[in-house]
C-alpha cells in the first residue's frame, strides 16, 4: 500500500484479501500494539463490509488487552464500507472521514483516538 501511494499508482486490493487482511490486523496486529504500550481501554467498534459478508466487533475495554468477535455485541461506533477501505483504515492510511463510500455511525469522536487506542508498532 505505501509504496504504491509513494509512486502515485492507484491501490487496488481484492475484497477476499483485504478482509483477511481487516481479520489478521485486528486479531494479531492490535493484540501486540495494545499488550507491547500498554493501550487504554476503549469502546467497542463494530467494523462491517458491504462488498462481502465479514464484520468484526473490537472490544477495547480491558487496558492493553482486545476481544475480537464475530458474533453481534453493543458497539459505540459502526464503520461500514467495502473491504478494501475498512483494510486502509485500520492500518491508518485513510481516515474514515476520506474513504470512498464509508458510513460511520455512533460515536464518530471515538476514530479519533484511534492511534491511542492501537498505537502504532
Amino acid at each position: 500500500m505505501d509504496t504504491e501511494a509513494a509512486q502515485g499508482t492507484e491501490l487496488w486490493v481484492g475484497s477476499d484479501v483485504a478482509a483477511d487482511g481487516i481479520d489478521e490486523y485486528l486479531d494479531v496486529f492490535v493484540a501486540a500494539s495494545r499488550a507491547t504500550n500498554d493501550g487504554p481501554a476503549g469502546p467497542t467498534m463494530h467494523f462491517a463490509c458491504s462488498d462481502r459478508g465479514g464484520q468484526w466487533w473490537l472490544d477495547l475495554s480491558g487496558p492493553g488487552e482486545r476481544i475480537v468477535s464475530r458474533e453481534p455485541r453493543d458497539a459505540s461506533v459502526r464503520i461500514y464500507g467495502s473491504a478494501e477501505q475498512l483494510l486502509l483504515i485500520v492500518w491508518g492510511r485513510v481516515a474514515a472521514s476520506d474513504a470512498a463510500g464509508v458510513e460511520v455511525t455512533g460515536d464518530v469522536a471515538v476514530l479519533g483516538r484511534w492511534s491511542q487506542l492501537v498505537p502504532p508498532m
